[in-house]
């Protein structure tokens, strides 16, 4: 039986320990649990260390640190939930759909039919790479509208083969440090208790990136999507510095209970009309728009209070912090007016939602612009295509 998984604020356990300090604490904590996955969440949370250094003893110790084996009745009292109420007792944090342009809707389709043709429809796949790839250009072409702000990292925190065992993942870092959205995807779950252990994996992956995040001072919520071959959830941890940790379950406003379980893509019927499919996609794509762009705010305020509190410290206000002041308010009112589009939208206010679209649009791309370390380094391939030479 696993001892309790352990609820103290990141960096105020045991203190900085060594790497070989790491190696002992690490083993006598396998020892202590059912798994080496849950002995690697106890530690995050009571001791201080270098990522480097964890990495290099789970490839040496050839470790099974994969989270995809982490059970619900393990981890759910880790973030303050009873793991016989099976999930039940879940809080819930509010959905919002920010409305994209028409012509981006179009583009994910159309990207989606060439995956399509190369995967055939979702009832069809065999291999969660398959999944991974059908759904891509959600994903992708959603990223995109963010310019370079987000890096995707498509592997675990933990880097070898043993972490991946099991999952297909993207790991979005803002300005290439901080983890704020983490995508999981899973060919099919028969039942809701496999259901509740793939959402004990985003917990446990959540957890993870929740530290990487902490040691490097930022101390942001991180989202988790999962695709569970029938319903795209969506979750937020809340991490550093609360305690104990939280674990929140997305739902739109007026939702019954019943109908939190996700969005769901209707089958693809080659004599029934695609556009139920097509209008799935547009929710749930301005579904996952909206949670990019909290992302991205988070991100922002982050690194702007950090900032801050350096010039705090220096004993003047940087230079920067100006910057980081405008990107944060651009990407308020970027946030504002995408939500907007949508409610006009329903409203039936179609010229009102194409204005609030445009006009969110360009808060966006000045929010981006103003960060001041983005790397500007940065060039598209298309830069200086040429139709006579290429």
């Amino acid at each position: 039986m696993s001892e309790p998984l352990a609820k103290k604020r990141r960096g105020e356990g045991n203190g900085v320990i060594s790497s070989e300090g790491l190696n002992e604490v690490l083993s006598k904590a396998i020892k202590n649990h059912d798994t080496a996955s849950l002995a690697l969440l106890y530690i995050l949370d009571e001791y201080d260390f270098s990522l480097s250094s964890l990495q290099k003893i789970v490839l040496e110790k050839s470790l099974d640190v994969s989270f995809s084996g982490v059970k619900y009745n393990e981890i759910a009292l880790f973030v303050g939930l009873d793991p016989f109420r099976f999930l039940k007792d879940i809080e819930t944090f509010e959905l919002h759909r920010s409305r994209i342009p028409t012509n981006l809707l179009r583009s994910i389709v159309e990207d989606m039919d060439i995956m399509l043709k190369q995967y055939g429809p979702l009832s069809a796949h065999e291999t969660e790479e398959a999944t991974s790839r059908f759904l891509s250009p959600i994903f992708h072409r959603l990223i995109a509208e963010f310019s370079f702000t987000f890096r995707s990292f498509p592997e675990s925190i933990l880097e070898g083969r043993a972490t991946m065992k099991g999952r297909i993942e993207y790991y979005l870092r803002a300005f290439g440090s901080v983890s704020v959205l983490i995508i999981q995807l899973k060919l099919k779950i028969g039942n809701d208790k496999e259901r509740l252990d793939a959402i004990a994996q985003v917990i446990a992956e959540c957890d993870a990136c929740d530290w990487k995040n902490s040691t490097e001072g930022f101390f942001v919520p991180v989202f988790g999507i999962l695709w569970d071959g029938t319903y795209f959830q969506f979750f937020k941890f809340v991490g550093a510095p609360k305690i104990p940790h939280s674990f929140l379950r997305g739902a739109f406003a007026g939702d019954p209970p019943m109908l939190r379980k996700g969005l769901s893509l209707p089958e693809l019927i080659p004599t029934v009309t695609t556009l139920p499919f097509i209008q799935s996609v547009r929710w749930i794509s301005e579904t996952v728009f909206d949670l990019l762009l909290c992302a991205h705010l988070s991100s922002i305020e982050a690194f702007r209070d950090r900032s801050v509190n350096r010039g705090n410290v220096a004993g003047k206000r940087r230079k920067s912090s100006d910057k980081w002041d405008n990107a944060v308010n651009s990407a308020r009112q970027a946030l504002e007016h995408f939500r907007d589009a949508e409610k006009k939208h329903q409203e039936m206010d179609n010229a009102g939602a194409d204005q609030a679209v445009s006009d969110a649009q360009v808060f966006l791309t000045s929010s981006i612009e103003a960060v001041p370390m983005l790397d500007d380094t940065n060039v598209l391939i298309m830069t200086n295509w040429d139709d006579g030479l290429a």
